[in-house]
């Protein structure tokens, strides 16, 4: 029996009691533990157990151990009958510490019925539990029987797969390493002069914008058609200003077919666009320029006149070209 006696603000006297009986059950149960740390997981019990042992029979016959009352074991022993004594009062005094802990103060729990009850049971299956464990479960050779689970990696390393690997990615990363390094000097001496990175948009368009075959094509055609329509052009990369540029090739021409020239004027949906006049109207853009240059230096050129005879795709882009004088070199 563990008792509690306290008195209030008002000098009234408040008492409570609690009985408490401890009992002992076994079971077979199925207990998970860690090797690497030896620590219980969890326990799962499976049915009751039923052998006789050294708990269950005998002299205890499945007594509990109070681990309170020690007075048979601590006689004529002055030490032990001291831990004794602390040891049944250590376990009303950590249940009266917890009460004065509680939010309503020591008064509220002392009016509450059953607070005590439930302090006290927490504390004293506590102190059971510990007990226990050095009571009942002893260091014994016995046979057991369990089963273990082991944790298998999800990834595998082979040392020698690792190494292989490893040393054909940087074979194939210095091959690539030499081969843009040759490939730079090739573009180089080639004369292959690529101011932007090629690949994007507005890369195709600077290539192409000034080249003159872009207007054959339109949107809705599909790849019979391009290939329909670009029959018959040889297309090449301007040394001087690395631009696209098609050279009419009559050479690749089929029998009884000529495809749609850059002087052929095209209709796509009631209007009709000059390849010619386009061809015509880059020129002159081209021949004002170089006019306005040439006019800075005191050399003036005739201005090309809308009833002059255009000149073939590559060969008038040449012509104008040579006459703007471009001061910077294009870079690789």
């Amino acid at each position: 029996m563990f008792w509690y006696f306290h008195t209030t603000g008002s000098n009234q006297s408040q008492a409570r009691a609690v009985i408490c009986r401890p009992t002992l059950e076994v079971f077979n149960a199925e207990v998970t533990l860690d090797l690497t740390n030896f620590s219980l997981s969890s326990v799962t019990l499976l049915d009751q157990y039923t052998p006789a042992n050294n708990v269950t029979g005998g002299d205890l016959n499945g007594r509990a151990f109070n681990a309170v009352l020690l007075d048979g074991i601590a006689s004529g022993k002055p030490f032990v009958q001291a831990r004794a004594t602390a040891i049944r009062s250590g376990i009303p005094g950590a249940v009266f510490r917890l009460a004065s802990q509680q939010p309503g103060g020591l008064e509220a729990e002392f009016n509450d019925e059953t607070a005590f009850l439930h302090l006290t049971n927490q504390i004293y299956t506590q102190h059971l539990s510990v007990s226990a464990k050095s009571v009942y479960f002893v260091p014994a050779d016995f046979p057991s029987f369990a089963r273990k689970t082991a944790l298998v990696d999800r990834i595998v390393i082979d040392p020698l797969a690792c190494s292989l690997l490893s040393a054909a990615f940087i074979i194939v990363g210095l091959t690539g390493l030499v081969l843009h390094f040759f490939h730079l000097r090739i573009r180089r001496r080639s004369g292959l002069y690529l101011t932007t990175e090629p690949g994007s948009i507005a890369t195709s368009i600077a290539l192409t914008s000034h080249s003159g075959f872009g207007q054959l094509l339109y949107p809705y055609d599909d790849r019979d058609m391009m290939e329909k329509k670009l029959q018959g052009f040889r297309f090449s990369l301007d040394k001087r200003s690395g631009a696209i540029v098609a050279d009419e090739d009559e050479t690749d021409w089929e029998p009884g077919f000529r495809p749609a020239s850059l002087r052929q004027s095209l209709a796509v949906d009631g209007d009709r666009f000059s390849m010619r006049g386009s061809v015509m109207a880059s020129a002159s853009r081209l021949s004002l320029a170089a006019e306005d240059v040439e006019d800075d230096k005191g050399s003036p050129s005739p201005p090309q006149t809308a009833n002059e005879e255009s000149l073939p795709l590559n060969r008038s882009f040449d012509e104008a070209a040579r006459r703007v004088d471009i001061n910077q070199s294009p870079h690789a």
